[in-house]
């Protein structure tokens, strides 16, 4: 499980969303969250640019996913305090 705050996670979709897939790569589409330590890293990229957040995060164990961004901005749209 990953805690993660909401406030922090729309600060890095706001800065993401000027990052536009240009349908290279259906890949594109999503953001890779990286959990090491007590830092979990979220990456946004189309191959010519990209943003990188760094948020404290809780997790129980060290793993990257990648979670599609739109199903993210959704989750997200209505959701307060922890994700």
């Amino acid at each position: 499980m990953i805690s993660i705050d909401v406030k922090q996670l729309k600060k890095f979709l706001s800065a993401a969303k000027n990052i536009k897939n240009r349908n290279i790569m259906p890949l594109l589409d999503y953001v890779k969250l990286e959990c090491k330590g007590s830092v979990a890293t979220l990456t946004k990229t189309n191959l010519d640019a990209f943003v990188v957040f760094e948020i404290e995060a809780a997790f129980d164990k060290d793993e990257t996913i990648l979670i599609d961004e739109h199903t993210l901005n959704s989750s997200l749209s209505y959701a307060n305090g922890i994700f």
